[in-house]
């Protein structure tokens, strides 16, 4: 390629790294007006996540710089993991140095230096080693320091099991902390090298890890080779031990057989020891993914393996009932719908699939499903999903069902991110149309989000008009989001 083509590719990259370089530093200066405080530490943090992705020093310095306790915590660990993944040794000198720039904010400085190690361990161990005894120990521990070496250790045991068995054997001062990370390390081994594992970690003789050793063994082996993990699983003595290591065992052989996976969840649903474990909420949640799984694969043999299952309320029966309704909405939502129907309506939970998958062909039969919903947050989670699925062909109908959504609970963020994708695809075919419809929004998360998606897909067709625009907003809350949206659209792509 010549040097003129190659020019030509790096002035526009050059341009977007400036502009988002100049959004994000706008964008402090509006966040800065806030008035309200929870407001304007929420910007602060918008700003300073964004930021980590290209620059985690001004990411961490500015989370540094937030006066809420919490918030300056939660910031710190998201950022300084990513640091300490990236450049550990930076990342590191960043929190050495924490002391001199704070006058001894020691808990934040510790904070910081916890999740450093716990990214960088598997980059590099020796470093992580040494911040761990000899900078945080060094302090007695504390809180949040005292888990740095039980994370780190189960960090590192995805790489290297035996050195995270080094490093969790040196734990002593704390059992719990140690039994976790040895628990982690016999998982990652087993998943490598199952014989290995159990000859290297059976003998031990904490409490707790002997009464979980068979479970996590069965797991980690389960990765390895299914049917031999579900033989050493079937013979475990302890009934509940059994049935959570057999659970364990289903949930890794349905990636390459759904139906040997539900012949596991017959044989542990047999062997029921207590109503309270069959209505056990991880097993529920297995059971669905399962049904779901072979569903896909072998419907009809799916129904009767639903139908086959103890019948008990809310138990492995009507889990299963919601995995193979989800799986059969995707080729024929009609009749998913009646068969969810007349198996009883499983626990409810497959309604929002359901609901999707009516969605792309008949809006409102799909919102009809809201209505069948007992729960508020299952009606909203069925709103939701109609709202992403007409966003991606008709982006002002998504839009208009965000909005008149407005009045309803919004769980778990649900109708914030049908606003933001409705915003994104109708600011991908019409960026001001979609900006004005933002901008009339409540005044709530709704409108901050779309307005930070609209300038996101804005930013990605025109990155100077996108950044006039929200840099011209007159709210400050609302440009400093829409600024953060147009550095985001502008974010180079992950190597």
């Amino acid at each position: 390629m010549s040097r003129s083509a190659l020019l030509a590719l790096a002035l526009p990259a050059a341009l977007s790294a400036a502009t988002r370089e100049e959004a994000l530093n706008q964008a402090v200066g509006r966040a800065a007006k806030v008035e309200e405080r929870f407001a304007r530490t929420w910007t602060f943090y918008a700003i300073a996540e964004e930021w980590a992705h290209t620059d985690p020093a001004r990411a961490a310095d500015l989370a540094d710089r937030l006066k809420a306790w919490t918030a300056r915590r939660d910031l710190l660990s998201v950022v300084m993991f990513a640091w300490g993944r990236r450049d550990p040794r930076a990342a590191a000198d960043w929190g050495l140095k924490f002391q001199e720039r704070t006058q001894g904010d020691l808990a934040t400085r510790n904070t910081a230096l916890h999740h450093a190690v716990v990214g960088m361990v598997q980059k590099d161990p020796k470093l992580a080693d040494e911040l761990i005894w000899k900078h945080l120990a060094e302090e007695g521990w504390g809180n949040l320091p005292r888990t740095a070496p039980m994370e780190a250790a189960r960090e590192l045991a995805k790489s290297d099991p035996q050195a995270a068995l080094t490093m969790a054997e040196a734990i002593k001062n704390h059992e719990g902390c140690r039994v976790d990370a040895l628990r982690a390390v016999l998982r990652e081994w087993a998943a490598k090298d199952p014989k290995a594992a159990q000859a290297a970690l059976a003998g031990r003789s904490e409490k707790e890890f002997v009464k979980a050793f068979p479970r996590d063994l069965a797991e980690g082996w389960a990765a390895k080779d299914p049917k031999a993990a579900a033989d050493y699983a079937a013979k475990i003595q302890d009934a509940y031990t059994r049935i959570m290591a057999l659970a364990a065992v289903a949930r890794e052989t349905a990636k390459a057989d759904p139906k040997g996976a539900a012949d596991l969840c017959a044989a542990f649903a047999a062997l029921n020891v207590g109503h309270r474990h069959e209505q056990n909420a991880r097993l529920g949640k297995l059971v669905r993914e399962i049904g779901e799984a072979f569903g896909r694969k072998d419907l009809q043999a799916a129904v009767q393996w639903a139908a086959a299952l103890p019948d008990k309320p809310g138990g492995l029966q009507a889990n299963a009932i919601d995995g193979v309704a989800a799986a059969w909405a995707a080729t024929d939502p009609k009749a998913a719908l009646d068969y969810y129907a007349k198996a009883g309506g499983g626990t409810g939970d497959a309604l929002p699939a359901l609901a999707r998958a009516l969605a792309k062909r008949a809006a409102p039969a799909a919102l009809e499903l809201v209505g069948q919903a007992k729960r508020l947050v299952l009606k909203s989670h069925i709103i939701h999903e109609v709202a992403i699925e007409l966003a991606g062909r008709d982006p002002e109908a998504a839009a208009r069902l965000a909005e008149t959504w407005a009045g309803v609970t919004d769980y778990y963020s649900y109708r914030a991110a049908a606003a933001s994708a409705a915003a994104a695809a109708w600011a991908g075919k019409d960026p001001k149309q979609a900006a004005a419809w933002a901008a009339k929004l409540e005044p709530t998360r709704d409108r901050l989000d779309a307005l930070r998606a609209v300038a996101a897909a804005w930013a990605k067709r025109s990155p100077d008009v996108a950044f006039a625009w929200a840099n011209a907003l007159p709210c400050p809350q609302e440009a400093a989001h829409a600024l953060v949206g147009t550095a985001q659209g502008l974010r180079p792509e992950a190597p």
